[in-house]
């Protein structure tokens, strides 16, 4: 992410508290960024969007509905915090997530299998029960 783009988050970040929906002006982005145009502002919003830090709730002429997501929230507080002389990031291994598929699957498959099991044993001792009452 280049500089632009996470001075454009930090804005958005600061600006839309507690992951609520903020309306923005694009004069609040020409006020924090000094050197930033408006094309290039859409760009970045929608860059923003694409990669899951924000959510653009609607863009009308000057105004932008904007919430910051939790990726977003990282990003902008680890920049802060670079910015501020601290080496270390915060939730760093929030950004990177890795999924195991496998373990998954055999988690899924064990309790499928006891499940089918368990109502098995239930099944066989209401076909008892109901052969005895008989």
């Amino acid at each position: 992410m280049n500089k632009r783009t996470l001075e454009v988050l930090s804005v958005i970040s600061n600006i839309s508290k507690d992951g609520e929906s903020a309306v923005i002006e694009s004069s609040d982005f020409f006020d924090a960024i000094p050197d930033l145009k408006a094309n290039e502002l859409d760009e970045i919003i929608k860059e923003l969007a694409v990669t899951e830090c924000i959510t653009l709730r609607y863009h009308k002429d000057d105004d932008y509905c904007l919430t910051t997501l939790p990726k977003g929230k990282i990003i902008a507080e680890n920049d802060l915090r670079i910015k501020k002389g601290s080496k270390k990031e915060l939730h760093s291994s929030y950004l990177n997530v890795d999924i195991d598929y496998k373990r998954i699957g055999r988690i899924s498959f064990g309790a499928g299998f006891l499940g089918a099991f368990i109502a098995g044993i239930i099944l066989l001792g209401v076909y008892f029960i109901l052969e005895i009452a008989v």
